[in-house]
């Protein structure tokens, strides 16, 4: 499993450190990009310790909290809580000015040799531009994506840009496939917990969706809703189906 981190980063900070940065960098920014999770004049994204371990399963929880109060220390990141709970202590983080501009000097300067940044998902966009997906083949929406929560669709087009652009698009088969896998995971788990594993699967740079990483806790609550892959299959329905 491939991880990614700044080489300039790395030099200042450390590569752990650059490692923990640059996972928090590819989230802020997507924050950045769709307005969300923005306070006090930072856009920030937050995430557990026991998540973090998860992410990192070659850090322990112990050093994982070394590392972030190491990198708060330098000012190299900010620490807070904006959680609406009060009794929910989960830390947010945001990146200091002088790591954003490291990045966007990167971003600026073309491509090298040795490459000083490698990016986790490959159409990554400017801060601030209208978010719109590369004329990539394999990326275009099918229907057979019809059906699913909004949210999970938008997850698996962002799913099928990300593998197309390393190159790995599926086949017909291969792709019949995945989908028959998430519809299988809609049926016992939540659309948040999901999309989530979609997500930290290209934040991580894995080649496939490790299903194991799911939050095991986001069970679905109410029934399984049998999403109809084509119109045929719709019609077909009996109401007791369609309607519990």
């Amino acid at each position: 499993m491939d991880y990614s981190f700044n080489g300039e980063i790395a030099a200042m900070y450390g590569v752990d450190e650059a490692v923990f940065i640059h996972n928090l960098y590819w989230w802020i920014k997507k924050n950045k990009a769709n307005g969300k999770n923005f306070h006090d004049d930072a856009y920030w994204t937050y995430n557990s310790v026991a998540a973090w371990s998860e992410l990192f399963p070659f850090w322990t929880k112990e050093k994982i909290r070394r590392i972030s109060e190491r990198l708060v220390k330098a000012g190299a990141i900010k620490v807070g809580n904006y959680n609406a709970a009060k009794y929910d202590h989960t830390k947010w983080y945001a990146l200091a000015n002088s790591i954003w501009q490291i990045y966007q000097f990167d971003l600026a300067e073309p491509p090298k040799g040795n490459g000083r940044t490698a990016e986790p998902i490959p159409d990554s966009k400017p801060d601030g531009k209208q978010n719109s997906k590369p004329d990539v083949k394999g990326t275009t929406p099918e229907n057979d994506l019809d059906g699913f929560p909004p949210e999970v669709k938008t997850a698996l087009l962002d799913w099928f840009t990300y593998k197309a652009e390393r190159k790995e698009s599926y086949k017909p088969k291969g792709r019949e496939s995945f989908l028959s896998s998430v519809r299988n995971k809609l049926k016992q788990y939540k659309p948040a917990a999901v999309v989530d594993v979609i997500q930290n699967s290209m934040a991580n740079n894995w080649k496939g969706v490790i299903w194991d990483t799911i939050d095991k806790t986001a069970v679905a609550t109410a029934e399984p809703v049998l999403i109809p892959k084509t119109e045929k299959d719709f019609f077909e329905m009996t109401p007791e189906e369609m309607f519990g």
